[in-house]
């Protein structure tokens, strides 16, 4: 592992080799010259650990790291790690079986990428995954120059004095590709043994900073050696066949020119004019050399450089006709802050890899840009009015496609890459896309990939999904716009508190460029909420969902449990019943009663109520009746998942109430966090009326969970939290655990929450790193250590008895907060609930390094506590008691995920139920 000022990754990297479950391994990680804590932090676990082994040198590039680490290594195989990437718990494992069953000196196996927000597996080598024996020649193995998804036989190494050329780009590649030649057997692995982690845009420094022309002869040295290499093999295989070979070298050539279209030429606007015609010239020459089948395959996905065989070089040519253009209208009266965010933005259309995009804007932001070095070839400054600034720059635009930035919002590096290819293959007009928008200084998500916007035909009663108000995630065919019109202005205001509901302000005919939008305001019910919350009204006006497409097609086919004729007939004729003035609340979370905030919440509801709760999976005759009571009752309460709401069409009377299981937004849910197909999860949410949420800082994340508009979800509060602000309950319950147990008189109790994991092991086993006779002796004196499990882990965790470490499951993890000192958990939601008492957390992360991350905070950033990773340091906490802290970060946690639970709000979601009645 070579390491330059890695800090920020480096633990997780080291502790997810340290934590394999193949035991004879050795880690020598080389730092190369590193000028932040890296070298502390090696140096620590050099000295805890007796399998690594730390090297230092010069700042010399990975190349002469990894071949110091080389000449260092013992090991039978070696494996190449990044000091940001996240090896598989069992990778080495797996590789290592793999290897010594097959007799192989290389195995190839899967990887996936993942950022802040999501993970992607990758499918570009799946046909060599599954093979036994790959042939050197396989043309797939060109698709796969990653070191680090590979094992390799250390004896052919050292055998072949293989070592990284003197490079800083590809030197990877010609090590890689140099071995395969000479490998006697290379065998596939169907198994993902690495996270590769690929920086947010704002992570990276910017890409002028590594693309200059030193970079690009590295390259084309690399793509030399490679080729001799390759030539070398052959003239040494006489087996090989002519049209073999051919093909080989076709998929090879048009391998390199990839790279350089996406690793250089995609960045043409921050390269020195030099550098990019030298890289046109090159894939102009090769394109001109190319067979058809390989100058085909180059066009047909490189559309937005290639043109009849030629890459265009002058700047002048490219701005006559771009695919995108980007009309960034900007106010005059930014402050500093949002001058800063304008920045932002700014930057992250830069850095578009779909390289022929204008960016139009107001004059007046030139001097903005420059002051923070943003200026680049293809920005167009306007002198114009800001009220038709809009039109003026359209009008000017030549582009195929348009959008309008907004400050306050960014966008992903390849984002109108995907945008471009999504409407030109599927020939639509409009598509509403990723974006992010910056708070809190960092990034965070607005919707996830996907096109809820299909095409837009002028037509009478085509509907256009808008789940949300804004302007900044739309793109449009520029001819469509041409067609409908726009507005003399539709610039954007966003404060410090961005709510997508509000953030676009229109002038001038707001309706008809609402409606072209697709936009909708807020309702009035909804708004006098916000407004008056101690006076809650439901506006008598009908609020009745628009249907989304999914949900149409599951109800015409609404699936197995459902599908026969008469069943379907019946669904039907029960949504023909008359509806009953009643709320019926409906649970999965437990079987014969209420739990959490549904029970919180049912002894507030004056009139008709009835309650069902049943675990899953339902038999026939209890279908049969949820789908009876969903389609009779005006309201229906839940607190999770309601599968039968897929299937039947609520009447426009009718009002869904989810109030959800958990305070907060910790770990992914709705359609982000379960492996159902979106279309079925997106159904399963479409009819919500109304969405309870514990702040109003997490309004959006819920909206995105369940893909409805930001409206329908309001801070309205959890109805369970109102017990932690009922001090006669809380004393009640203290008196009660203090008889029950009376050994907790006098002592300080630390709860130990933690939650269950999903990698490797049975839900219900879970085996903490604790070593809990040591942890027991290094206690503080008169503690108790409480473990309360997670429901889930049904198998115990403590095996012996201890005096001052009890294992709670007769009472609930809520209960015993209130008699704690100090709660102790990981990646649980109980963080929400424990925060409204004001008592210090710790983290206890030991793995943190492979934990299936999916969260919506950022960990461990937002956290109300410090986050510790292994026992001594857990030790170490909790006998320090100056560290053991409610600060400001505790009351920001407080501040931005529980504003709206005040001890009201089973009062204020009652009193919206029986205006519904």
């Amino acid at each position: 592992m070579p390491a330059w000022n890695a800090e920020r990754y480096l633990a997780e990297a080291v502790e997810s080799m340290l934590m394999q479950t193949l035991d004879e391994t050795e880690l020598i990680v080389v730092d190369n010259g590193s000028t932040d804590s890296t070298p502390d932090m090696l140096r620590a676990y050099a000295q805890h650990y007796p399998n690594v082994t730390v090297l230092h040198t010069e700042n010399d590039g990975p190349a002469a790291a990894r071949n110091l680490a080389l000449t260092k290594a013992t090991g039978e195989f070696c494996f190449f790690l990044d000091a940001d990437d996240i090896l598989v718990g069992d990778a080495l494992e797996a590789l290592y079986q793999r290897a010594t069953a097959q007799k192989a000196d290389l195995v190839i196996a899967n990887y996936d990428v993942f950022g802040r927000y999501t993970t992607k597996i990758t499918h570009n080598i799946d046909s060599l995954l599954g093979k036994d024996t790959i042939s050197p020649y396989d043309p797939a193995i060109l698709w796969t120059f990653s070191l680090w998804n590979k094992l390799y036989r250390t004896s052919l190494i050292k055998e072949l004095h293989l070592r990284f050329p003197p490079l800083y780009y590809s030197e990877d590649a010609v090590f890689v590709m140099q071995y395969v030649y000479h490998a006697r057997k290379i065998t596939g692995l169907n198994k993902i043994v690495l996270h590769y982690r690929r920086m947010y845009d704002g992570e990276t420094q910017a890409i002028t900073s590594f693309i200059n022309e030193s970079k690009l002869q590295d390259y084309l040295d690399a793509h030399r050696m490679i080729y001799e290499a390759m030539q070398e093999s052959f003239r040494q295989e006489n087996g090989q066949s002519r049209e073999n070979t051919a093909f080989y070298f076709s998929e090879f050539q048009r391998k390199c020119a990839q790279i350089l279209i996406n690793q250089f030429y995609r960045h043409y606007w921050e390269m020195d004019g030099a550098v990019s015609r030298k890289i046109a010239d090159i894939l102009n020459d090769s394109l001109s050399k190319a067979d058809l089948y390989t100058a085909g395959r180059l066009q047909n996905s490189h559309l937005d450089f290639i043109e009849n065989r030629f890459v265009e070089s002058d700047p002048d040519k490219l701005m006559q006709k771009p695919v995108f253009a980007a009309i960034f209208s900007v106010g005059r009266d930014l402050d500093g802050k949002q001058k800063a965010s304008f920045g932002q933005t700014l930057s992250s259309l830069n850095h578009q890899t779909l390289f022929k995009l204008a960016i139009y804007l107001p004059a007046y932001t030139r001097e903005w840009a420059m002051e923070q070095g943003l200026l680049q070839g293809n920005q167009v400054f306007l002198e114009t009015e800001e009220a038709v600034f809009c039109r003026e720059a359209f009008e000017q635009a030549c582009s195929t496609y348009v959008f309008f930035p907004q400050v306050g919002f960014l966008y992903g590096s390849n984002l109108l890459r995907d945008v471009e290819l999504i409407m030109r293959r599927k020939g639509l007009s409009g598509l509403m896309y990723q974006v992010y928008r910056a708070d809190d200084g960092a990034p965070h998500p607005l919707y996830l990939h996907e096109w809820l916007l299909e095409e837009l035909k002028r037509k009478k009663g085509t509907t256009v999904h808008a789940l949300d108000g804004l302007l900044a995630n739309r793109f449009w065919k520029r001819a469509y716009i041409q067609e409908n019109g726009i507005p003399e202005t539709c610039r954007g205001e966003i404060d410090e508190e961005i709510v997508p509901d509000e953030g676009v302000t229109f002038e001038g005919d707001e309706e008809a460029f609402a409606a072209f939008l697709g936009a909708t305001r807020e309702d009035a019910w909804y708004q006098e909420i916000m407004d008056s919350p101690d006076k809650i009204h439901l506006a008598d006006a009908a609020y009745r969902p628009d249907t989304p497409a999914a949900w149409q097609k599951l109800q015409d086919s609404p699936g197995e449990d459902v599908s026969s004729k008469i069943r379907k007939r019946l669904l039907r004729w029960m949504e023909k019943l008359p509806v009953k003035n009643q709320v019926f609340f409906y649970s999965i979370r437990s079987d014969g009663e209420l739990e959490g905030n549904a029970k919180a919440l049912y002894p507030w509801i004056q009139g008709k109520k009835i309650y069902r709760a049943k675990r899953l999976p339902h038999d026939k005759n209890w279908e049969m009746q949820m789908y009876y009571l969903i389609c009779t009752s005006k309201v229906i309460v839940t607190d999770d998942y309601v599968r039968y709401l897929r299937h039947v069409r609520l009447k426009s009377s009718q009002r869904v109430i989810q109030l959800w299981h958990a305070c907060g937004a910790f770990k992914r849910f709705g359609r982000l966090g379960t492996n159902i197909a979106l279309d079925t999860d997106i159904a399963t949410h479409a009819q919500y009326s109304l969405c309870c949420v514990s702040g109003e800082a997490i309004r959006l994340t819920y909206a995105d969970a369940f893909a409805i508009p930001p409206r329908r979800v309001a801070a309205l509060g959890v109805p369970r939290t109102d017990l932690f602000f009922d001090r006669a309950y809380i004393d009640s319950v203290k008196n009660r655990l203090y008889q029950a147990f009376p050994q907790f008189a006098g002592k300080k109790i630390f709860l130990h929450a933690p939650t269950f994991r999903d990698v490797g092991r049975d839900r219900r086993v879970f085996v903490p790193e604790l070593d809990f006779d040591t942890f027991s002796a290094h206690l503080p004196e008169n503690t108790i250590l409480l473990i309360c499990p997670h429901p889930i882990m049904t198998e115990p965790i403590l095996h012996r008895e201890y005096p001052n470490i009890l294992e709670i499951r007769d009472y609930s993890t809520n209960e015993m907060m209130f008699v704690s000192d100090l709660l102790i958990t990981d990646y649980s939601s109980v963080i929400f609930e424990y925060a409204l008492l004001r008592k210090p957390m710790v983290f206890f992360c030991y793995d943190l390094a492979i934990y299936n991350r999916g969260f919506y905070l950022r960990y461990p950033e937002d956290l109300p506590g410090s986050v510790v990773t292994n026992q001594e340091e857990l030790e170490s906490y909790l006998g320090d008691e100056t560290r053991q802290l409610v600060d400001e970060r505790y009351e920001q946690f407080l501040r931005r995920y529980m504003t709206a639970c005040d001890g009201n709000s089973s009062r204020r979601i009652a009193g919206i139920i029986q205006e519904m009645l």
